[in-house]
């Protein structure tokens, strides 16, 4: 699967010093396999050759890659990638195929839907349409266990002719923990099923 970043993604840029780091942030402008230019928000304070570590997107679909700042101009800067992007979060090796229902909250919106990925913050839907509103609920059944959780949506892009959704958990019960805990335990194949139940 290959791993890049797109325009308009944000980037977290942390410059490598010794014994310290210093952190910013940027845009993407253009983006290839060996090097991306971003627009910076911040005042980074580079020099041609310094070492930084770049992370871009949101839990659990970070991307990661080493650069190198080759120039600037203005507050665009350019950036030498060392091995290119790779997944920074391990639920970005590993899809998951769990069906799921998800209703807009605010609307009659029902639609079906794949799980691909959970953590114990919130989880990425495939869904065919994006949902009106950001408070929206899951229902999922999984490992002969039932839930509705609560969900607000952080951001959805389209991917072919699907909407991926990423959602974050909100006023989860004690119970609903309970069982994003069975989820993400089943996803990292940790065995503690009965654990988190």
């Amino acid at each position: 699967m290959e791993h890049n970043v797109r325009p308009g993604d944000l980037i977290v840029l942390v410059r490598k010093l010794a014994g310290t780091a210093a952190t910013c942030r940027g845009t993407v402008l253009r983006a290839s396999e060996g090097g991306v230019a971003l627009t910076l928000s911040d005042l980074c304070e580079l020099d041609i050759g310094d070492a930084v570590a770049m992370v871009a997107g949101t839990y659990p679909l970070r991307l990661a890659a080493d650069g190198e700042f080759v120039a600037a101009k203005g507050h665009v800067a350019v950036f030498a990638l060392r091995l290119g992007w790779a997944p920074l979060d391990r639920a970005d090796f590993e899809p998951l195929a769990i069906r799921a229902e998800v209703r807009s909250v605010l609307g009659n919106s029902r639609q079906t839907g794949t799980i691909r990925a959970v953590t114990l913050e919130g989880m990425m839907i495939e869904v065919p349409a994006r949902p009106g509103g950001k408070a929206l609920e899951i229902a999922v059944d999984s490992h002969g266990y039932s839930a509705r959780l609560g969900c607000t949506l952080n951001s959805s892009r389209a991917e072919g002719r699907q909407s991926i959704l990423e959602v974050s958990f909100a006023d989860l019960t004690p119970a609903q923990h309970a069982f994003v805990r069975v989820l993400v335990a089943a996803a990292n194949g940790t065995g503690d099923t009965d654990e988190a139940a």
